[in-house]
């Protein structure tokens, strides 16, 4: 997600929606960051640590670039499922 000269991504090439799921719990967490709170797994709580660590180094680092991405691609069908519920409940920006 970072490119030289200040520029943004554009398009997430994703395998599994793990990079979609970054993104966008990672804004939803810059406003509440409860929702980082109780990991269900190794793996969440790995990545909840990850996010953890970059909001304390810049707090609006993933609204500042989700707004700039304007399309996912999903390699497996994992991850077109996960899409297709995260826009069924409203959670897409």
């Amino acid at each position: 997600f970072e490119w030289p000269d200040g520029h943004f991504t554009n398009m997430i090439l994703d395998d599994g929606g793990d990079a979609t799921l970054l993104m966008h719990l990672g804004v939803r967490a810059e406003a509440d960051a409860s929702v980082l709170a109780k990991p269900a797994s190794a793996e969440e709580t790995a990545l909840f640590a990850a996010i953890r660590a970059r909001l304390a180094a810049d707090p609006k680092w993933y609204s500042r670039r989700i707004g700039h991405i304007r399309g996912v691609t999903e390699e497996t069908t994992t991850g077109v499922h996960r899409l297709y519920q995260m826009a069924k409940e409203g959670r897409l920006a």
